[in-house]
């Protein structure tokens, strides 16, 4: 990111220069700064930061090419959001912007990183933990094949007991080849590891679905999950309280006028208040008041919700959107099209702004669903719920209820800024094609 940053520097100054226009203005910073959260954001979304993004090559071009495109069409935006007084409206200048950034691009992040960075840094060691009679060796062959990754295995061992009796001072990470059939025991295992420090691998076939999250590589259809060891640092505890203020209040004061036009409909088409009050946890033993538009008719009987829950935690209901019936008799024909597209969610941004919720985490659950829970399902409340997160942008009606539990603890477990904006922007999309 910081190489990004001064090539953003570089492309943009040279542009100014060729135009003949002077540098460092008060003009010169406001554009440099616009252009470079704009390129953080879109390489964030296009998961650039991840070194194995690099291992389909074709395909990063033309999401470079489509990302810049994305650069353009959103510096458009704030140009006239902001009536030109601030930024730089020179096409001239934001078109050679462009055209530099793009041979930077090409040249280097897509031709040069690759070759570049295995012979400056000494590649990463891990461990491997792979129970006997594990074919493993397409692992192996996957690491040795891509020296781009920053990664070699150099040891292996049968089991955890194995790996505690090895010398890891020089080793960064393991990966557990788990056989486990249960998430309970895997997460038991990931447990364990964490004791040793370092990075977290997790090749299992019990993860197969989640093949299709792009987050991850995937190795002979199987993916290969990521877990930090590490709580998060202080910074983004920081950076995740300030994204929660800004989109919350932006989000606000932005959507004033469809909260209006919303509430008059409700209003409208059925009897009852505009906003539906519910007491939903914010973690293990905390309750909060939960905001959405009211999307169901009064005096409803929660019942029907509470057997639905119970039979999707057994297993019973194998398929179909977490938390919510396909065909729910109480709610109105209204309703039905706010929680399709999501906009019954809208006054979340208010429990984001007291600060019961984040923008990104898991779902906040009715108290009657937790006591249906499992003790390892409980681990989804040890991080701050959200409105968006990983099972509503990958799990949606694909996955079954633990499935989709894994990925909320998988996210307490590895929260990021750059997770956390690729969570919120992919979030749209999906509210576009009502998979909610």
């Amino acid at each position: 990111m910081l190489f990004d940053s001064i090539m953003v520097l570089v492309c943009l100054a040279s542009s100014f220069i060729l135009r003949g226009k002077p540098l460092f203005t008060l003009q010169f910073l406001e554009t440099f700064f616009t252009l470079l959260f704009l390129m953080i954001l879109v390489n964030a979304f296009l998961l650039f930061y991840y070194l194995h993004t690099y291992i389909n090559l074709s395909r990063m071009v033309i999401k470079g090419f489509l990302g810049l495109l994305l650069v353009y069409a959103l510096y458009a935006v704030v140009l006239f959001l902001f009536k030109y007084k601030f930024i730089e409206p020179s096409r001239f200048i934001i078109g050679v912007f462009m055209i530099l950034y793009l041979i930077y691009f090409l040249v280097i992040r897509v031709s040069l990183v690759p070759l570049i960075l295995p012979k400056i840094f000494e590649p990463e060691n891990l461990v491997l933990v792979a129970p006997k009679g594990i074919k493993y060796r397409k692992i192996i062959e996957f690491f040795d094949s891509r020296p781009f990754l920053m990664a070699k295995i150099t040891q292996r061992v049968k089991n955890i007991k194995e790996l505690k009796e090895l010398d890891l001072r020089d080793t960064a990470g393991v990966i557990l080849y788990s056989i486990s059939t249960s998430f309970e025991d895997l997460l038991e295992e990931i447990k364990k590891l964490k004791l040793f420090g370092g990075k977290i691998y997790v090749y299992s076939p019990i993860l197969k679905a989640y093949n299709h999250i792009p987050l991850w590589p995937v190795i002979n259809n199987l993916p290969l999950v990521d877990f930090r060891s590490r709580e998060p640092s202080s910074l983004y505890k920081f950076s995740e309280k300030l994204l929660n203020w800004v989109i919350s209040l932006v989000g606000i004061i932005i959507l004033v006028p469809l909260f209006i036009v919303v509430g008059l409909v409700i209003k409208l088409t059925s009897k009852g208040p505009i906003l539906f009050k519910q007491e939903r946890l914010k973690s293990r033993n905390k309750n909060f008041l939960f905001l959405k538009f009211r999307t169901m008719y009064v005096n409803y009987d929660h019942k029907i919700h509470e057997e639905y829950v119970e039979n999707l935690i057994k297993g019973k209901v194998r398929k179909g959107r977490v938390f919510k019936l396909k065909k729910d008799p109480r709610v109105t024909k209204i309703g039905s099209f706010l929680r399709k597209t999501s906009l019954d969610e809208l006054p979340q941004f208010l429990n984001v702004l007291t600060g019961d919720m984040s923008v990104v985490g898991p779902r906040p659950p009715i108290p009657y669903e937790v006591e249906k829970y499992k003790e390892w399902h409980k681990m989804r409340l040890d991080c701050k719920q959200g409105i968006t997160g990983m099972w509503q942008v990958f799990g949606r009606s694909r996955l079954p209820f633990d499935e989709s539990v894994f990925l909320d603890i998988w996210y307490c477990m590895n929260k990021s800024i750059f997770l956390d904006l690729y969570l919120i922007i992919n979030t749209i999309p999906s509210m576009l094609k009502g998979a909610y």
